[in-house]
């Protein structure tokens, strides 16, 4: 393991031990999410989500080609789907996932 820097080494053993109960008592320090959607909003700029644990999402609407090329009326027609994991507008056969969001990468557009 690489040498911490000395500012840094009294924080080394505590962090250790602290590390070590853990394990033993097979606890995760991992904060539970719930990464389910609430509620989603269209915007002439963005896709938002806001999560069931309060925290909100957004792409930019550029990302889902099928969003960006729908009308108003289409992109507020929504459903969500799978117990929350996901988003559906079935006027325009778009799908999106919480996991997608968090993840964040623009849908490609099909080869002609």
């Amino acid at each position: 393991m690489a040498s911490l820097p000395k500012s840094l080494t009294r924080f080394e053993l505590p962090f250790r031990q602290t590390c070590q109960r853990f394990r033993r008592h097979d606890v995760s320090i991992a904060v539970s999410t719930d990464t389910r959607v609430k509620e989603v909003s269209v915007s002439e700029e963005l896709i938002t989500f806001t999560l069931i644990d309060g925290r909100v999402v957004s792409v930019p609407l550029a990302w889902s080609w099928r969003l960006c090329e729908a009308t108003p009326a289409q992109r507020n027609k929504f459903e969500i789907i799978g117990d929350g994991y996901g988003v559906h507008w079935p006027d325009i056969d778009e799908d999106l996932s919480v996991e997608g969001m968090l993840h964040g990468a623009p849908a490609p557009r099909p080869k002609k």
